[in-house]
Parts: C-alpha cells; sequence; structure tokens
C-alpha cells in the first residue's frame, strides 16, 4: 500500500510520522511543527500554514500551468485573466489557487478578486473552493452561453495530456498548417524532425504517443511553409542537415540514374498559402532543387547562385508531385 493513498488528511502529524517516519523530512520542508504542533491534524497544519494539502503530503501538485490555462479559458469571462494577471503579478497556477481560495489572500488582493466578480468565503474548505467555482461557471455561462460552455467542457475533458516539460501554451502556439516541426531535448542535435499538412494536430500525436523519445522532449520549433511540398523539401533538407535522433534513414539506391529532365531550363514551381495570401517557388534545376523563395529577387538570387547538387530525396519527393494533376509551374529560363 503506498504512504499517499494511506494518508488521512484528519490524521496528526506525530501519528503521520510515527507510521511513516519519511514523511518528517515532508513536513520540515514545509515548515509543518512535528514536535510541539504535532498534535495537529495535517489538513489543520496545512490550512494555518497557508499550504496546499497536496504539497503538505508530499503528493504530486493539484494543478498544472496547463491545467491552469484551461481553467481560464473554460470559466473566466473574456479580458478578466489578462487584467487580473497584470494586476496581480501571479503566475497562472497562482491565479486559479487564490481565486478559488486554495491559498489565502490578503485584504488587498481580496478586493481586487472581487473587483472582478469572484468572491470565496471559506478559504481552504472545500465548501469555499465548489462557492467560487460555482460563481466562475455562472459568469461563463452569462457571458459565452450554456451550449458553448458545455462544448468547451467535452472539448477540455478530451484534451490529451503533454509531458511534463512540455507547456500546452507552447503547442497552441503552433499553427494547423502546413510546416516542419523539431523536437530538440536538453542538448542538440534535435531528437526528431517531421512534417505534416497539420502541424499542431501532427505534434500532439507525437506527444501522447508511447514512444519513449516524446519524454526526453524539452522544446519544439517549427516553420510554417505554404503548401505540403515545401514541407516536404524542408524536412528532407534539415534531416541531412542536423541529423536527428531518432529519423529513420532512408534507403538509398547505390545506383541511380534520374530521368531526363523534360523543360527547357529551371522550373519554378508554385505553393500558395490562402490564409497568409503568401506564395512560394521552388526552384528546380534537372531535378535538383535550389531552394524556394517568396518573391522575384530572391528566385533571381537563387539562379544566380545555383550551383546544382543532386540529392535522392529531393529527386523522389519532385517526381512524385509532378506527376499530380494541377500543379503549379513557371519556366525560368537561363
Amino acid at each position: 500500500m503506498s504512504i499517499e493513498r494511506s494518508i488521512d488528511p484528519n490524521s496528526t502529524l506525530s501519528e503521520i510520522v510515527r507510521r511513516y517516519p519519511a514523511a518528517r523530512g515532508v513536513f520540515n520542508a514545509h515548515g509543518l511543527d512535528t514536535c510541539c504542533g504535532g498534535g495537529l491534524p495535517v489538513a489543520e497544519a496545512a490550512r494555518r500554514h497557508g499550504l496546499d494539502l497536496a504539497a503538505g503530503l508530499g503528493r504530486q501538485p493539484w494543478m498544472t500551468a496547463a491545467a491552469a490555462r484551461v481553467a481560464e479559458d473554460l470559466v473566466l469571462p473574456a479580458g478578466t485573466t489578462a487584467q487580473l494577471l497584470g494586476e496581480s503579478g501571479w503566475d497562472h497556477i497562482t491565479l486559479i489557487a487564490r481565486a478559488t481560495g486554495r491559498l489565502s489572500l490578503t485584504a488587498a488582493e481580496t478586493t481586487m478578486i472581487e473587483r472582478h466578480g469572484i468572491s470565496c468565503r471559506a478559504r481552504h474548505r472545500a465548501l469555499g473552493d465548489a462557492e467560487a467555482l460555482w460563481q466562475f461557471l455562472q459568469l461563463a455561462a452569462r457571458e459565452h452561453g450554456e451550449e458553448i460552455l458545455a462544448v468547451a467542457a467535452r472539448q477540455v475533458a478530451r484534451q490529451p495530456a503533454l509531458p511534463p516539460y512540455i507547456d500546452r501554451a507552447a503547442v497552441d502556439a503552433i499553427p494547423e498548417a502546413p510546416g516542419v516541426y523539431l523536437f530538440y531535448g536538453e542538448a542538440a542535435p534535435p531528437l526528431y524532425i517531421g512534417e505534416s499538412r497539420s502541424m499542431r494536430s501532427r505534434v500532439l500525436q507525437h506527444l501522447c504517443s508511447p514512444a519513449a523519445w516524446t519524454r526526453r522532449v524539452r522544446r519544439i520549433e517549427w516553420q510554417r511553409t505554404a503548401g505540403e511540398l515545401g514541407a516536404l523539401l524542408r524536412e528532407a533538407s534539415l534531416v541531412r542537415e542536423l541529423d536527428p535522433v531518432f529519423n529513420r534513414q532512408l534507403r538509398r539506391p547505390r545506383q541511380f540514374e534520374p530521368a531526363d529532365w523534360p523543360h527547357r531550363g529551371p522550373l519554378g514551381i508554385l505553393e500558395t498559402d490562402p490564409a497568409r495570401d503568401a506564395t512560394e517557388v521552388h526552384v528546380v534545376d534537372r531535378w535538383c532543387y535550389l531552394g524556394t523563395a517568396s518573391c522575384d529577387p530572391e528566385v533571381a538570387e537563387l539562379l544566380e547562385a545555383r550551383e546544382p547538387r543532386f540529392d535522392y530525396d529531393h529527386y523522389r519527393i519532385l517526381a512524385r508531385h509532378l506527376r499530380k494533376r494541377g500543379v503549379r509551374v513557371v519556366q525560368l529560363g537561363y
């Protein structure tokens, strides 16, 4: 039986220390007196010291930063979160903890909280938490409507858990658009490089997969492209340049003769991102990918500085793309 499951919050500090001597170090770390104050129930001792009971018992924190942001988005009226964070200087976890009564407030903090329509009369009590949460939900229902609130609650319930070092806000910032993403551990090189037409969804799939390497992820970088071709070409270039740890190396034939180049000269393959009203031109010459440009001067620069170097991965991507219908190309010439 684990210590966490067998400790009763109504047990005194002395009783817990006698049963579990190692608990003395946990209590002392949080300033809980196990000598003269050892007759107090652990819940009461935590209340008097302004501690969360989970911290007093040495358990996992009651809330993560990502969960606090979800709670804010779900229950706070629009604009309230930014105003409270700005006035108080609290972080997201502290905001929810103080607004729901898990942490005590000074008189000035109480006035500030109540000015935003939130009050909690019984601090550190379950009833007070419930009352504050009910007020949150009522405010949210009036602001957004009950139907939207219900949909948001169902969406939050389905949100996957992320690795401990990844902030939900960092993932939410990734656009649901074509591009490449790079997972980094504590040091270079990248752990993994990938591409997708919907980056955020694909990143979440990786982070919620059982693969052992995902627990080593500490940060995520991403680069948006105008379309899928740009993402594929960029991924192939980055994998060759940065040599990520967990990317599978593609098998390349020892001897390979590419098909004849069917164009008079260099070719520009166009991709457009309607959401950003942006167009990219992928410059190719005799199956050699020279680079991607976003304007005519950049195209000219790539053509002037071109040093065609054949790459099998680029060839495979380009040949497959040019066989599709509706591909937009421009003849660049010499």
